[in-house]
């Protein structure tokens, strides 16, 4: 699924005029208008990035002027610690969108990360993980984008994709008199056939009926395992078959081993823990000046900002496949930029060469690089590559 740039703005203007109609009391009395400075996004926790694109909406929306770089695309696995992007700008601008941007973030994130979970649950099986409309209001796109980011796949977007009747649509029409064969037929009829028609389902017998009234697919709605696998051996290859209900990391490899083609997740979306991302501003000192002017009491000396512990500005890639070196690579690259390193040195060997050519064909991919060269002749010639790095978040 892909993010139509009208349906973010729309979303991230609503957010704003919840969070910011009042304005920001706290930072328009504390906080010099002229005062810029930077800041990243950081990962605590390892996961799948998801949002950032509207993370970046709710800066643009709040400060066209503040310049946010995305360091990371999303759909990566990223471990923690982490840097997804740096922002640039007014500190004033930063701080008004700090919240409604992480909170879009974190709760996207969450959602590809526990969506990527399940799909791994069930990886080497011929089943699709699907997401459901236990949605937040208001949410639904945004939500069902970062189940497509986790490796999901959307079921209905909205009521008027597809006919799903459900057992409260069973119930009512069965009082009337109808039965199966004639609620199918109807719904074909109203629609005039140019809607999939799906039916839900409590056990084998309504199954069977479901089936035998010609609908396009049937979902098997809180059905255990083993009566789930029996209709499965009736039906299967006739008409797809959906699990849904009651559905965990516990319980999905057990519903998948059934044979069934679809497993729909309500957690993916209703009750999901946010991936834990904090924005670090960095201090800005050159500053000071302007801030002494608005305080009457004397100020002391302020503390430097806090650095990250020093890193080793060289990394040994000897061990590691190019695979894993590629990995390694990449998230080296970020802790360099956080810990303010303008230079670092990839020690690969120069071997058969197949190492060395696939970093230097990734460096260039990398929007933390600023450029790369093999190290001189003394320094190791083609078996180190020097990689240059862009200014850093603590640069002043």
């Amino acid at each position: 699924m892909k993010l139509v740039q009208w349906q973010i703005e729309e979303v991230v203007s609503r957010a704003l005029a919840e969070d910011l109609g009042k304005g920001d009391v706290t930072t328009e009395a504390l906080i010099p208008l002229h005062l810029r400075g930077k800041a990243v996004l950081l990962v605590n926790t390892a996961g799948i990035v998801a949002g950032i694109e509207v993370a970046a909406a709710v800066f643009r929306q709040v400060d066209p002027s503040v310049q946010f770089k995305i360091l990371l695309p999303e759909g990566k696995r990223v471990k923690q610690r982490s840097i997804i992007a740096s922002i640039s700008g007014s500190v004033a601008s930063i701080l008004k969108a700090e919240r409604t941007a992480l909170n879009f973030l974190q709760h996207l994130s969450g959602i590809a990360t526990e969506t990527a979970r399940y799909v791994e649950e069930v990886k080497e099986l011929p089943i699709r993980i699907m997401d459901t409309r236990k949605t937040s209001p208001g949410l639904r796109v945004l939500e069902k984008y970062a189940v497509s980011i986790g490796g999901g796949t959307n079921h209905r977007l909205h009521l008027g994709d597809a006919i799903l009747i459900k057992d409260n649509h069973l119930t009512i029409l069965y009082s009337q008199g109808m039965t199966m064969k004639d609620i199918i037929a109807m719904a074909r009829q109203k629609t005039q056939g140019q809607l999939k028609v799906e039916v839900e389902v409590k056990n084998t017998e309504e199954a069977v009926k479901a089936l035998e009234a010609g609908v396009d697919l049937i979902m098997l709605d809180n059905i255990n395992p083993l009566e789930m696998k029996q209709i499965v051996k009736l039906i299967k290859g006739r008409v797809p078959l959906e699990a849904s209900g009651g559905v965990t990391l516990e319980n999905v490899r057990a519903v998948a081993q059934t044979g069934v083609d679809f497993i729909s997740v309500g957690a993916l979306t209703h009750s999901v823990k946010a991936l834990d991302i904090s924005l670090e501003l960095n201090s800005p000192r050159h500053s000071l000046n302007s801030i002494r002017l608005l305080t009457t009491t004397p100020m002391t000396k302020p503390r430097e900002a806090r650095r990250p512990p020093p890193l080793d500005p060289e990394l040994d890639l000897h061990r590691f496949t190019t695979d894993e070196a590629l990995y390694e690579i990449e998230q080296y690259l970020y802790e360099a930029y956080a810990a303010g390193l303008s230079t670092v040195r990839l020690v690969h060997g120069k071997g058969t060469g197949t190492l060395r050519r696939a970093i230097r064909h990734e460096l260039h991919k990398y929007s933390l690089v600023k450029s790369h060269h093999p190290a001189a002749l003394q320094e190791g010639g083609d078996g180190v590559t020097i990689v240059e790095i862009i200014d850093g978040w603590y640069d002043q």
